[in-house]
């Protein structure tokens, strides 16, 4: 069970993130930045909105687009722009007469996900699974690899052959990543399996994230969490009739 919160807890005191999940083991948050919020941050004269995330933890309303850092591209938190104009530059040179196959198709689309907190973990701790949101494996999780899947080239030393996105398994240890973040605002992502390695999109070192303007998941912050007090008060059996079978419903939380 998943309990919510708005992502603007966690920018103005980061040590809720440390927070222990409510419900035991087998809960955790889910964050949600609101629109007001998400479009705070501008660039250009306020003419585009800066969608970078350049900390933990993730929202979990928004996709999220994985890029590698540049360093130098002032537009490459501009998620929109850059998406748009690697379209378009991808599809002008795939369609050129006499294009040879192989051939580079311009800048590198980013990796369209969702990072989910990993359930009966605080946020402080950066494990999430990893799903696909786009392609032939939209919905699965990214898995790591084992020191066993690599494979040995010789004189250029080992390859790891990524293993292929799979069906979400809470008890898979290798469906977690420990995300870290970079002093650049940058993140690496760490297997939580002793033996792991993560995708090669997770483990390279400085990629960045961006919320994408669409699409938005209908997640709102109004799950928070059991109302224990109000869960042991025992009912009201007194006003109960020889009529009433059991005493009116009542919600002691979501």
């Amino acid at each position: 069970m998943y309990v919510t919160r708005p992502l603007s807890w966690y920018q103005a005191d980061a040590s809720a993130a440390a927070e222990v999940p409510p419900e035991g083991p087998g809960s955790g948050f889910l964050v949600v930045v609101d629109e007001t919020g998400e479009t705070a941050r501008t660039h250009f004269w306020g003419l585009c909105v800066d969608r970078e995330m350049r900390g933990l933890p993730f929202p979990q309303n928004r996709q999220l687009a994985l890029r590698p850092s540049s360093g130098s591209d002032p537009i490459e938190s501009v998620a929109t722009a850059v998406d748009v104009v690697g379209a378009i530059a991808d599809f002008a040179t795939s369609s050129m007469p006499g294009r040879a196959p192989g051939l580079s198709k311009g800048p590198k689309m980013p990796d369209y996900t969702m990072l989910v907190p990993v359930v009966g973990q605080p946020l402080s701790s950066g494990r999430y699974y990893v799903v696909r949101a786009d392609g032939k494996h939209r919905g699965k999780v990214s898995a790591c690899s084992k020191e066993e899947d690599k494979t040995d080239l010789r004189w250029l030393g080992s390859y790891v052959n990524d293993v292929k996105p799979r069906a979400f398994d809470r008890s898979d240890l290798y469906q977690q990543v420990e995300v870290q973040q970079l002093p650049s605002n940058a993140f690496e992502a760490v297997a939580v399996a002793a033996d792991g390695i993560p995708p090669h999109f997770l483990r390279k070192k400085g990629w960045k994230v961006n919320t994408m303007v669409s699409p938005k998941y209908q997640l709102t912050n109004d799950a928070q969490g059991v109302d224990s007090a109000l869960r042991r008060r025992m009912p009201d059996l007194g006003s109960l009739s020889i009529v009433e079978r059991s005493s009116p419903a009542v919600v002691v939380g979501r």
